[in-house]
């Protein structure tokens, strides 16, 4: 709809950067006369740091009818990590267009939820802002996702969408993700606690023809699944065939070579300590990841825990603690760190425990259970009617029952990990 040319890093005046055939929609650059004749096909100049807030906000006080101008606003604070700011600014201009808000606005908002963890309003945008007939492959998938957390049963429709859309694809993007339906069926299947049936379509999603590429092309989805599957693998008890594809896959060149595959990987082998038969070749690999993507918080807590599982306590020890300080340090809201951050300080605990530091375990652990509590608390509001997804729940309980264990303590068991299903 738009055509975008980067302004940001030219340091020319605004002036000498525009042609006369340029318009910018609906507002003046700062130094230079007003530039009219704006319509439906103007492009949109990405200005970046030069739209500061405060210009458009004073733009938008002068043109309300530029919606557009907010929605530049929402992203840009969505891009710094504000999603909050980013929700209030969007919800103000879809409410004002109520009852027809644009679509752009909608999504925008829905990925804001979603960083923010909440499935449910996300949803509710990605409902209202994907036409089904007309969207993209990757805009029904997202819709599909989202449901699958806050509304699984409206989710399987949405996967018979993309499978049928597959048959007469409009796009690459479309036939891409109409091999995901069978894998998105899956995890909404698990999630609705019927794991039997979660993986005889995780079967039929890895058995395509067309899986080795959708490995290739989107890496962390296809991790994203096949961790799904090797935890309902332990959900039902099925601890022999969990163990042979995690080797299976530790060894498989191409997902070795894929970063994102390798720590999705990881958080299905730290499930168990007997995922594996030897833990050092996941905890290079990891170590691997760190070093090459150094801010990459996941990683780092990730390798910590992987160091664990390998016996090398002491390192878990530093590692563990230097990623729980840097995950604390972030504001509450940050989705810079996609795993749980409840869970840092009872890892930490178990690596404590592991060195002698008893009494340092017995706080950490009392503080991890203080934040699971907590985390639990607000997933069942946030993400209600379904609360904390399965393997989720999956995983804190088998955690937890793990530092009962090593710590010699008797955990009470939150009532919301009691089980898989729901």
């Amino acid at each position: 709809r738009y055509w975008l040319r980067d302004l940001s890093t030219d340091p020319r005046p605004l002036d000498e950067l525009l042609t006369a055939s340029e318009r910018v929609t609906g507002f003046r650059v700062p130094d230079s006369s007003e530039l009219s004749g704006a319509s439906a096909s103007t492009g949109l100049l990405n200005l970046r740091s030069r739209l500061t807030p405060e210009f458009i906000e004073n733009e938008y006080q002068r043109n309300p009818d530029n919606w557009y101008l907010l929605l530049l606003k929402g992203r840009r604070e969505a891009a710094l990590d504000q999603h909050d700011d980013a929700i209030a600014t969007l919800t103000r201009v879809i409410e004002q267009q109520e009852p027809e808000p644009s679509s752009e606005l909608l999504l925008a908002r829905a990925e804001s939820y979603g960083q923010l963890h909440r499935p449910g309003p996300a949803a509710a945008d990605r409902l209202r802002g994907t036409d089904l007939d007309s969207a993209d492959g990757f805009a029904v998938f997202s819709l599909a996702m989202a449901l699958y957390q806050s509304d699984p049963e409206k989710a399987l429709p949405i996967c018979d969408v993309i499978e049928k859309r597959g048959q007469n694809p409009q796009s690459p993007v479309d036939a891409i993700f109409a091999f995901n339906a069978s894998g998105i069926r899956a995890v909404v299947h698990a999630q609705l606690g019927d794991f039997d049936a979660g993986l005889a379509d995780m079967e039929k999603f890895r058995g395509s023809l067309y899986f080795p590429t959708l490995a290739n092309v989107v890496p962390d989805i296809v991790g994203l699944f096949d961790y799904s599957m090797l935890g309902m693998h332990l959900a039902k008890g099925d601890q022999e065939q969990y163990r042979a594809i995690c080797q299976q896959q530790l060894f498989d060149p191409v997902l070795q070579a894929q970063p994102g595959r390798v720590l999705w990987l990881a958080r299905a082998c730290r499930m168990s300590p007997d995922a594996l038969d030897d833990f050092a070749p996941l905890a290079k690999l990891t170590g691997d990841i760190v070093q090459q993507q150094g801010g990459n918080l996941d990683a780092l807590q990730i390798h910590g825990q992987m160091l664990y599982r390998a016996g090398r306590f002491e390192d878990a020890r530093q590692i563990l603690a230097a990623a729980m300080q840097q995950i604390d340090a972030l504001p509450e809201n940050s989705a810079e760190s996609r795993d749980s951050r409840a869970t840092p300080p009872v890892w930490l605990a178990l690596a404590q425990q592991k060195t002698g530091q008893t009494q340092e375990a017995q706080a950490s652990l009392q503080t991890g259970l203080e934040r699971i509590r907590k985390e639990l608390a607000e997933e069942a509001v946030n993400q209600a009617p379904y609360g904390t997804n399965w393997i989720k729940r999956l995983t804190l309980r088998l955690l937890l029952e793990e530092a009962s264990r090593e710590l010699g303590v008797e955990i009470s068991m939150p009532d919301e990990l009691k089980t898989e299903a729901r």
